[in-house]
């Protein structure tokens, strides 16, 4: 039983205190977005997902003040703290999607950045949800080209920077997959990561990700 708000270190007996709590937008509560891109309506003609490798994007919370500072927290440097509240607001996202992938497939790290940060968040949110739903986490897909931040570039410009950045580790055997992220931004990485699988023998590739940024 919680002891205190997993960000604001308020007295509380929950992961999140009320206050805190309503901070957070979860997706499944705003009804004008995109049922396959998840972004609104207005921001988005067309829909990026009619011209991607997946076949939706399934994300929890949009990408904003507190959750945005705490995935940061969580990836630079202060995982313990934070990453019992994460699984918490994981888990609850995942009790609203309607079907079950077969298989988890986290998005890789680069080696490099692996070395530096010591661990995949987007590898700990396919354990727990593959824990949770009782089916294989496969570590399906490698990094193979380091891409620098993208957090500055548009869309396009991602794109450029990802092409041919991932690789399977062996044939894809099952038809239905969930590719696991933290953030979706503007889907690049999801669709490189969706393309490599599809040529590695999946049929169709969700994404699944604790948030989205719009």
């Amino acid at each position: 039983m919680a002891l205190y708000c997993g960000f604001c270190l308020s007295p509380c007996i929950n992961p999140l205190c009320l206050a805190c709590e309503a901070l957070l937008i979860p997706l499944i509560k705003v009804p004008y977005l995109c049922n396959q891109c998840a972004l609104p309506h207005y921001d988005h003609e067309p829909c990026p997902a009619r011209f991607s490798a997946y076949h939706r994007i399934l994300a929890g919370y949009r990408y904003c003040f507190p959750l945005n500072k705490l995935l940061v927290q969580y990836k630079h440097g202060k995982r313990l703290q934070t990453e019992a509240l994460l699984r918490f607001l994981w888990l609850r996202h995942l009790s609203h999607i309607p079907s079950i992938p077969q298989a988890l497939v986290p998005v890789p790290l680069h080696p490099k950045r692996f070395r530096r940060r010591g661990f995949n968040q987007a590898e700990r949110l396919a354990r727990f949800a593959a824990e949770a739903l009782g089916i294989p986490q496969l570590h399906l897909l490698k990094k193979v080209r380091h891409t620098a931040s993208q957090q500055q570039h548009t869309r396009e410009e991602r794109m450029r920077n990802l092409l041919h950045s991932f690789q399977c580790t062996a044939p894809v055997k099952f038809q239905h997959i969930a590719l696991v992220d933290d953030v979706v931004t503007t889907g690049s990485t999801a669709n490189e990561a969706a393309q490599t699988l599809i040529a590695s023998g999946a049929q169709k590739v969700e994404v699944w990700a604790l948030a989205r940024a719009f």
